[in-house]
């Protein structure tokens, strides 16, 4: 059995996509106490992960809205040169597809991390031991 604290440094670890083998390394432990701990505290790892992502996309300004107001300029650019043209020109073609692709890419930019309560965590992890009992 190992301390809360020892567990802590697992999620943390691992959240930060240590492998197993070296988080038992760093932490002087065996693959198998992490491995459970792993399993055991999956849904802190996800969700550290998640506040970690959200950071990273501050960071480096790839938040949601950032990408959706970049996003969102370059499609109305093209929109003005596509109103601009005349269908027959040739390069109408190229212009039409990448106006295609970038609305796309803008319908699609909403990836929002899943932040989760303590107690969404323990019901949840609740109902995954249930299932496990009743298999």
């Amino acid at each position: 059995m190992i301390d809360s604290e020892t567990k802590l440094k697992i999620v943390e670890l691992r959240s930060k996509d240590y492998s197993i083998a070296r988080i038992a390394k760093q932490l002087k432990l065996g693959k198998q106490t992490v491995v459970d701990t792993v399993k055991e505290m999956r849904d802190e790892i996800a969700t550290l992960q998640a506040v970690q992502l959200d950071a990273l996309y501050e960071a480096e300004s790839l938040s949601v809205s950032a990408r959706i107001k970049r996003l969102s300029a370059l499609l109305g650019k093209l929109q003005a040169e596509l109103d601009s043209r005349s269908l027959a020109d040739l390069p109408t073609e190229k212009l039409v597809d990448l106006y295609l692709k970038t609305a796309s890419t803008l319908e699609s930019s909403v990836v929002t991390p899943i932040f989760k309560s303590s107690q969404e965590i323990e019901d949840e992890r609740e109902a995954r031991k249930a299932i496990n009992n009743l298999v």
